[in-house]
């Protein structure tokens, strides 16, 4: 009858096993990082990089009230006119009237310039 030697290498299978127990550790903490990163992404790109859809139909309505004429009160004949004409319009007023016009100016302070009719 044979007698078999227990000949195990305790050191090598220790050594295997805390070989075996970092790399998951790696492997985990990098499939971590990959996925915060992609969900960073993601987040940014369908909630912080996406104009709501109501922002922009109010800022295409301010666009156009801006640009456009308009009625304001037409029994009293007040209109609104384009941003643009109007700044040019009160330039033209205040160099007809010697006025310098820069900031912390209000030369129509209180009353309505432009009326129709």
């Amino acid at each position: 009858m044979a007698v078999e030697r227990d000949n195990l290498d305790i050191h090598g299978i220790a050594l295997i096993l805390t070989v075996l127990v970092l790399v998951t550790v790696i492997v985990v903490i990098s499939l971590q990082i990959v996925y915060f990163v992609a969900s960073e992404q993601q987040f940014r790109r369908k909630v912080v990089d996406v104009t709501a859809v109501e922002v922009e139909a109010l800022n295409r309505k301010q666009s156009e009230e801006l640009r456009g004429y308009r009625w304001i009160d037409r029994e009293q004949g007040i209109v609104a006119i384009p941003i643009d004409r109007a700044i040019a319009l009160v330039a033209q007023d205040l160099s007809s009237a010697g006025i310098a016009a820069g900031p912390g100016h209000a030369p129509h302070a209180g009353r309505r310039p432009w009326r129709s009719g």
